[in-house]
């Protein structure tokens, strides 16, 4: 039997190759669980002040080497993703970037969202790569290598 449309299961949510809304929810859900997994952390972190200096310098200095400053770049890129995807996800929830309805009438007509939903991921994708060439500038200057 052939697969249905929409009733892939978890397949569908690990592989979104089908379209680029089922893309930006599997995105969006990623870096929602990354970000979440980070406040945790970076709790953790912190709390090690109160078990004293020595512990609280000890840590710092663990965490100072290229690849925490790596992830804390990947953090910021994701948290870019995630805060521009809901707010394309607000504005589509309003209404604001989804056309008006038409009649279902033969022969039917591509959704025309798919446009809209392209222009706002580009506007996002040059955004988010600006504010990534300034902090990849920053983790540069940090390395050394600027």
């Amino acid at each position: 039997m052939g697969e249905k449309e929409g009733r892939r299961g978890i397949l569908g949510w690990i592989f979104p190759i089908t379209n680029l809304e089922r893309l930006l929810y599997t995105l969006h859900r990623i870096t929602g669980i990354g970000l979440t997994l980070y406040l945790f952390i970076h709790i953790y972190e912190t709390s090690m002040r109160m078990y004293g200096y020595e512990t609280w310098t000890a840590t710092a200095e663990f965490l100072e080497n290229p690849l925490f400053h790596f992830g804390l770049l990947l953090v910021v890129l994701a948290a870019l993703f995630h805060g521009a995807n809901g707010i394309r996800l607000i504005l589509q929830e309003l209404g604001l970037i989804a056309p008006k309805p038409t009649q279902p009438v033969y022969p039917y007509r591509k959704y025309h969202r798919d446009r809209k939903i392209w222009m706002t991921t580009i506007l996002m994708l040059i955004l988010g790569a600006g504010v990534a060439v300034f902090a990849l500038r920053d983790f540069l200057i940090l390395l050394g290598v600027m």
